[in-house]
């Protein structure tokens, strides 16, 4: 869908974002956002990463317009597409909650690129099953709590008023600020109840 640089404009202003903000989100260099806002380029890629960024962050085109959407979503087909969705929620950093994680099933790349998004700011806090010690990162970033509960959940990771549902291999991606506050709401329950690592 082609879109203005009006309507760019206005979406930036719905988002408070920058043009710094919006080539963060977008996973685009600074120069090219300005460059495309001040017409001196006309890229479709440029383009399509703009709109798309726009859309995953609540936001609906039509009839020369932008308006937020109250409730949005979207399909990403791999864990590592949910941290690459993490780190351009929050590109200034930020807390994330994860939900029956198992750190055993994580590929290199993939605890690579949680440690790199931990130096940027982006703090996360998980719950595992009682009977996993197995973590990668420090252990007051973990609770733990029973394997009855966690063997029968999927997991769930919550961020940036986004929820992200983990089922059969894919994550279906939820932007709603009533349902993000709803899981976080659960996940400080467990937090609360859950057990330190090491007894601690």
């Amino acid at each position: 869908m082609l879109i203005s640089i009006e309507q760019i404009k206005a979406a930036r202003a719905l988002l408070k974002w920058t043009q710094k903000d919006l080539a963060a989100h977008a996973g685009l260099k600074d120069d090219q956002v300005h460059s495309f806002e001040a017409g001196r380029t006309r890229s479709l890629e440029v383009l399509e990463s703009v709109y798309k960024a726009f859309t995953i962050n609540g936001l609906e085109f039509f009839n020369g317009g932008v308006v937020p959407t109250q409730v949005h979503s979207y399909i990403l087909t791999s864990y590592m597409d949910v941290l690459t969705d993490i780190s351009r929620s929050l590109p200034q950093g930020g807390a994330v909650l994860k939900h029956c994680v198992d750190d055993r099933r994580s590929t290199p790349e993939v605890i690579e690129k949680v440690r790199e998004m931990r130096r940027s700011g982006i703090n996360d806090r998980m719950t595992i099953s009682e009977e996993n010690n197995f973590i990668t990162g420090f252990p007051e970033q973990y609770r733990q709590i029973p394997k009855d509960y966690f063997s029968s959940s999927e997991v769930i990771i919550i961020y940036a008023n986004k929820v992200a549902f983990f089922v059969e291999g894919k994550a279906l991606v939820i932007m709603s600020k009533t349902l993000a506050k709803v899981f976080k709401d659960q996940f400080e329950y467990w937090w609360k109840e859950g057990k330190i690592i090491n007894g601690r």
